[in-house]
């Protein structure tokens, strides 16, 4: 179908197939879509509803990188409830714009997680980091920073990034 469809990637796609409908000349509500920016590259695929060529509603994304969610959407980013899977871990939790914002859970692949309130994709608020010996420490955190030293806990300022969640979706 000659359906437009907006995406949040770099680079302008080398095919694109929409299974939907149409609606004004863009993808518009329940279907599969795929994209790829090489011929001989993996596909990064979408299902899920459109609206005016944006992925919105409920919906599952898997990226030609592994990296996978599932849940809501809004203009084309994750955005309400979803979980998201990628090499460093899974996060289920609340979204704002394709940042975790909200409450939400990280647990890492090598081990330890991360439970509490959340803000543009870092720490932000009340939260219990959960060592990997099992070790927990909750504390409250602003822009990715402990700020608040609770028993048990190291005294640092060091800073509690995700680096894979600084990207958008």
């Amino acid at each position: 179908k000659n359906c437009k469809v907006i995406l949040h990637d770099d680079g302008t796609p080398e095919s694109v197939r929409w299974s939907g409908g149409c609606n004004a000349g863009y993808a518009e509500g329940i279907g599969v879509l795929d994209w790829k920016y090489r011929k001989d590259a993996a596909a990064s695929m979408y299902e899920g509803a459109m609206h005016k060529g944006r992925m919105h509603g409920d919906g599952y994304l898997k990226r030609a990188s592994g990296t996978q969610y599932e849940g809501n959407f809004s203009d084309g980013k994750p955005h309400g409830t979803g979980t998201r899977v990628d090499n460093e871990g899974r996060y289920d939790g609340n979204w704002v714009a394709g940042e975790p914002d909200g409450l939400g859970k990280m647990v890492y692949l090598l081990g330890g997680s991360y439970e509490g309130q959340w803000k543009a994709g870092k720490f932000h608020g009340k939260g219990t980091a959960t060592y990997v010996g099992g070790r927990t420490v909750t504390a409250q955190f602003v822009d990715g920073r402990r700020v608040e030293q609770a028993a048990g806990a190291p005294k640092s300022d060091k800073e509690f990034r995700i680096s894979r969640l600084d990207h958008q979706l």
